[in-house]
Order: C-alpha cells, then sequence, then structure tokens
C-alpha cells in the first residue's frame, strides 16, 4: 500500500544519505560493497549523524591496534554505532572478547571480526561466550563441507561458530534493536558467503 511505499522510499533516501557521508568521510576505504552497512544504519532508529560520528570515533580507538586491517576494522566500527553506549565502552566490549578468543587459540581476524561487534553487544561476558563459540566450532568441524581440504579454513569456521552462538543468545529478542542485530548477522554471512564462493571458483572450474 502507500505507506509501504512511503516507508521504502525513506529508507532508500536514508540508506543514500547514509552512503554518502559515508564516502566523503572515508573515500579510500568505502565502495559500493558498504551499501550494506548504510542500510543496516539507515533502517535503525537512530539519528545518522550521532551513529556515524560514533562509528568515526570506534574506528579512531582501533585502527592502532589493527594497522593491516583498517578497512575490517571501518566495518565493525560501523556496526558497532549501532549500539548504544560511548565508543569507549563499544571498542573495550569488541577488544574484550577479540582478546580472549586469540588468547583461547579461538582468533578469529579479518572480515570475519565483524561478527565480534555482535557478540559483543549481545553478551560481554567472555566467561560465558568462549565455551560456547568453542562447543558450536566442534560442532561445524563433524559437519560435511566446513572442515577438511575443500571445506571452511578455521577462520571462517570459527565465525559461523560466533554466529549460532549470537543467535542461541538472542534467542526471543524481539526488540527493534534485536531486529537490526538480526540483520547484521545475516549481512555478515551473507558478505562470507560471496567471499568463499569466489575463493572456490577455480577449483570448482
Amino acid at each position: 500500500d502507500n505507506t509501504d511505499v512511503e516507508n521504502q522510499k525513506e529508507m532508500l533516501s536514508r540508506t543514500i544519505e547514509v552512503y554518502n557521508k559515508m564516502k566523503a568521510e572515508h573515500s579510500v576505504l568505502s565502495g559500493q560493497e558498504d551499501i550494506p552497512f548504510a542500510a543496516l544504519i539507515a533502517i535503525s532508529n537512530g539519528v545518522i549523524d550521532t551513529m556515524l560520528n560514533r562509528a568515526e570515533d570506534c574506528y579512531k580507538l582501533l585502527k592502532e591496534s589493527f594497522k593491516l586491517s583498517k578497512k575490517d576494522i571501518l566495518n565493525v566500527s560501523r556496526i558497532l554505532s549501532l549500539n548504544d553506549g560511548t565508543a569507549d565502552e563499544l571498542s573495550d566490549a569488541f577488544l574484550k572478547i577479540y582478546n580472549a578468543l586469540k588468547d583461547n587459540k579461538l582468533a578469529i581476524k579479518g572480515t570475519q571480526m565483524m561478527i565480534l561487534s555482535v557478540l559483543a553487544k549481545m553478551n560481554p561476558d567472555t566467561d560465558e561466550l568462549l565455551p560456547q563459540i568453542k562447543d558450536n566450532e566442534q560442532m561445524l568441524t563433524n559437519i560435511k563441507g566446513f572442515h577438511g581440504a575443500l571445506g571452511l579454513s578455521s577462520m571462517n569456521r570459527r565465525m559461523y561458530a560466533g554466529a549460532i552462538t549470537a543467535l542461541n543468545n538472542s534467542q526471543g529478542e524481539m526488540s527493534v534493536e534485536g531486529t537490526v542485530m538480526s540483520s547484521v548477522m545475516s549481512v555478515i554471512i551473507s558478505i562470507e558467503m560471496v567471499a568463499i564462493m569466489l575463493m572456490y571458483i577455480p577449483v570448482i572450474s
């Protein structure tokens, strides 16, 4: 109906606004591949400038620790910006789970780090999350396609284990924030699936 059409037009307009501002802030690091992140910010209930400023503050706090992964950390920061809290609080929550996984030989790096932004907000208790992620990774290891020479890499497997953990920790969450976080996970998984498919095209052909 007319209401749905108007809502779609508004979301499209907000997405374009967010993307243009992202591109203006980081002309080199931002491109069309970031449109999904612009859409995630657009569909949330937050003020666009507030979220983008929060993302930039998170990026400034995190980039020195990930000098070789600035693009990945920029995406991490954009997802963190969807949450309430200060940049310091959000960045600390991300680093806490990142370092906990690294210290327990479950490191998640590169583009897969985005899932940690979701986990950091849903449940910042690393003592509770670590066993869940470890168990979920072990479960995936026993499934065909998630291990072996032509299976997923350990990094991708851990990312999926993190996604399962995040879903388990969000059961019953019906708020707008919960809906946005579910959308975030869908985007992350879609991005990773495309990357995996591109990686295996030479093998398949």
